[in-house]
């Protein structure tokens, strides 16, 4: 077969699809353009194009950090059209940020693409709770051009799996969970048997994390009802799309201002219609979910009694459907904080606009740096209540009754979650990028140790790329580091481990400094590096090293090459500053999160 011999410009993200291409007539000397790194490291076998190769690092800092006021503008002209609502503008506003995902691909296109003949090369296979993922959108981007071909490659090697707690031990799972947990169950099936008459005040439950699950068990102490919120069958909804017309026209010249600076003229009418299909989208969805809540909320309202909604993140479409339920039927909601990472993160302002309290009447946070950060963000219509870090990450400090003699003494809890076609930015690095430094971690440092490293992957749950992570064929070479890549969360891993290394501002870091266990953070000043404020305190508080220093990868290889009693003593020299760090950015109250947060809703909202 030769079915493909007349094609010498193709987008393909899989090794598995581009073998079975070169056995069906693809020229070897076929120019393949892609983003996946495994493609790109094995570049020697193939004419290997890396797509993204016109980001530098000083063009992605660019677009990365003007999303936000992009954003805002768009927020700010559609509130202002007569008819919609605060919500509806958070969700024309979040489908504009979400569109950059695109716009970021969009600008690697030449106006040769849209015209040549070029081949595309999709797949099928699993992607994870969120369905098939793995195809950059090259197809709609270049739908103007009428010499492309589109082929559809179903994967063989498709196993994946998710996040999981299968082989943990109750015990294990118990320690982290703590007794909030089963008061919350309890109390939330003892609930459903209870006859609304008697409940006289009652909390909603729409989305659960730690803090509203031990808030939750609090409010149930006081004899709160818990509930979970409940949705009916979609009703129908006429003239959803009445208001659309008028915001893409508030809207129009915001967005062309916008797409002229990043990609070729060519492609400005294309994207333009992929935004605003998108924005259409998105408002249907919303209005979906609103006919489905609409009936529960109102009912609700009409009953006698006293109601709070209490959510995790609000800002997805179910979420911003609740929103304006809630609203209109004057129902409270009371959100909490979903991790440590914007009041820590220097690049996390484009999603300003996704953040918590942007929908609530009430932003539960671990500490007084995230309720600055909060109340500051640009599109929030409350504030912040301080009360702490939930009692999850506390029990991380909790010894293990199981002993893990197996265990490597440092584990290195990976952060490295691709980007794909799913992830926002908060970065100025390439998949490829991401890779290679991860490589360079692996090679230059942890290969390097005189002690057995655990190499914890992230637990990904919606795939990104086709092909294995080439970071992981890395990590089986090297005899002395352990491939950990059962899905489970780092968490319920903590105890196992002496040395805790890892990189990024994000969540994760959170779980590891409250286990007490010494924390070695490396700062990636180009891919979610810390703040200025926080790199002065982790410096003091951790084991903190920045990725651009000179002798970066030496320093800590001799670092972690210590003896891990010295490493240990290092870290309690260094407990008055972890202190201060801790209050100031992790929590700002050594205990009794759930119950502080449940004092205050009950006291301002229920009582």
């Amino acid at each position: 077969m030769k079915q493909f011999k007349d094609y010498n410009n193709i987008f393909c993200d899989s090794k598995e699809a581009l073998e079975w291409l070169y056995k069906n007539g693809l020229s070897k000397d076929a120019l393949v353009r892609t983003s996946s790194p495994s493609l790109l490291f094995d570049k020697g076998h193939y004419n290997i194009n890396h797509v993204e190769r016109r980001w530098s690092v000083g063009d992605f800092q660019l677009f990365q950090t003007s999303i936000n006021d992009f954003v805002k503008d768009i927020y700010t002209a559609t509130y202002c059209v007569d008819g919609v609502s605060r919500e509806q503008s958070l969700a024309v506003s979040i489908a504009a940020l979400v569109f950059h995902i695109k716009l970021y691909k969009a600008a690697c296109l030449t106006e040769l693409d849209l015209v040549e003949p070029r081949l595309i090369v999709r797949v099928d296979g699993v992607g994870g709770p969120n369905g098939n993922n793995m195809n950059s959108p090259w197809e709609s981007l270049l739908s103007v051009n009428k010499n492309i071909k589109t082929i559809t490659y179903r994967l063989k090697s498709n196993k994946w799996s998710i996040l999981t707690t299968q082989g943990l031990s109750w015990i294990s799972r118990y320690r982290i969970a703590g007794i909030g947990t089963a008061i919350f169950r309890l109390s939330v099936k003892m609930w459903r048997y209870i006859p609304n008459f008697f409940i006289k005040k009652e909390v909603i439950i729409l989305f659960e994390n730690e803090l509203v699950i031990e808030t939750a068990a609090s409010l149930a102490l006081k004899g709160v009802a818990l509930k979970y919120a409940e949705s009916l069958p979609e009703n129908n909804i006429n003239n959803v799309d009445l208001l659309i017309t008028p915001i893409l026209s508030a809207i129009r010249p915001i967005v062309q201002r916008r797409l002229s600076n990043w990609i070729t003229p060519g492609l400005i009418k294309t994207c333009e219609k992929i935004l605003y299909n998108d924005i259409l989208e998105k408002t249907r969805e919303v209005r979906h979910w609103r006919s489905r809540f609409d009936p529960y909320f109102n009912k609700v309202n009409k009953c006698n009694k006293k109601v709070v909604v209490l959510s995790n993140t609000l800002l997805n479409n179910k979420g911003i459907a609740v929103a304006e339920c809630c609203r209109e039927n004057k129902i409270p909601i009371i959100s909490t904080q979903h991790g440590v990472t914007y009041e820590i993160c220097s690049t996390h302002d484009e999603m300003s606009v996704i953040h918590e309290i942007n929908l609530s009447n009430k932003l539960i946070v671990y500490n007084d740096e995230a309720k600055t950060y909060a109340e500051n963000s640009g599109f929030n219509n409350s504030n912040a209540y301080v009360v702490g870090i939930s009692s999850r990450h506390r029990h991380t400090k909790l010894k293990d009754i199981i002993k893990h003699h197996h265990a490597p003494p440092i584990v290195f809890v990976s952060t490295n979650l691709y980007r794909g076609n799913l992830n926002l930015f908060s970065t100025w690095n390439t998949d490829f990028d991401r890779a290679k430094e991860e490589c360079a971690l692996v090679e230059l440092v942890f290969s390097k140790l005189p002690y057995a490293v655990r190499y914890k992957i992230y637990p990904e749950e919606n795939r990104r790329y086709a092909d294995r992570d080439p970071v992981l064929d890395l990590v089986d070479l090297h005899k002395n580091i352990e491939l950990y890549d059962t899905k489970i969360d780092m968490r319920y891993l903590i105890s196992q481990h002496r040395v805790c290394v890892t990189t990024k501002a994000t969540s994760t870091l959170s779980w590891l400094v409250m286990s007490g266990k010494p924390v070695v953070f490396i700062n990636s000043k180009k891919d979610m590096p810390l703040t200025l404020d926080a790199n002065k305190y982790f410096s003091k508080g951790l084991f903190l090293f920045d990725d651009d220093d000179d002798g970066f990868y030496e320093n800590i290889k001799e670092f972690l090459s210590q003896p891990i009693e010295i490493i240990e003593k290092q870290w309690e020299k260094k407990g008055k500053d972890r202190a201060l760090m801790i209050k100031r950015f992790f929590s700002s109250f050594p205990s009794g999160a759930g119950r502080r947060a449940a004092d205050m809703i009950y006291s301002d909202y229920l009582k």
